[in-house]
């Protein structure tokens, strides 16, 4: 006759597997939006930090673009802190007082710094999804001008 403690054996067993399941399920879904979650900050930052060197450098710079992605001074054009982040996905808009694009020094009022299209890889493999798009207005200040060497540069940063 079978005991009661040996029909019992493996179900202690088949509990851990199922609450195991749920667990690490939970777990690594929060761990996974955390992550999401510091990209779609990371990316919010981004512009903002960009359209503020915009701001102070001529248009064009090579160093808005390199500091909307993190990147340093060695002329990468890949982010060092997100992962599938190039200087592609940021998009630089100089406006008028009306908000319509201008190419004017003179009839630059704004610097609209934006990050579109930004593919957030999961942890898991083979998904992925698209952040949404980001982006910073603020107004120009001296766009690189310096008055006692009738120049334009970007001074503090490189390239």
């Amino acid at each position: 006759m079978w005991q009661k403690g040996m029909r019992q054996k493996g179900i202690s067993t088949v509990e851990f597997a199922l609450v195991g399941l749920l667990f690490f399920t939970l777990l690594f879904g929060i761990i996974e939006a955390g992550r999401a979650f510091f990209a779609w900050n990371m990316i919010e930052e981004a512009t903002r930090r960009a359209a503020r060197i915009a701001a102070v450098c001529p248009f064009d710079h090579s160093s808005v673009r390199r500091a909307a992605i993190f990147e340093a001074a060695d002329g990468g054009t890949e982010s060092r802190v997100l992962q599938g982040m190039n200087t592609g996905h940021v998009s630089v808009e100089y406006l008028n007082m009306d908000g319509a694009a201008t190419l004017s020094y003179e009839d630059a009022a704004f610097v609209r710094v934006a990050i579109t299209g930004y593919s957030y890889q999961l942890f898991f493999p083979f998904s992925s999804f698209t952040l949404p798009d980001s982006s910073t207005t603020v107004p120009v200040e001296s766009l690189g001008y310096v008055p006692e060497w009738n120049v334009r540069t970007c001074f503090g940063t490189f390239g």
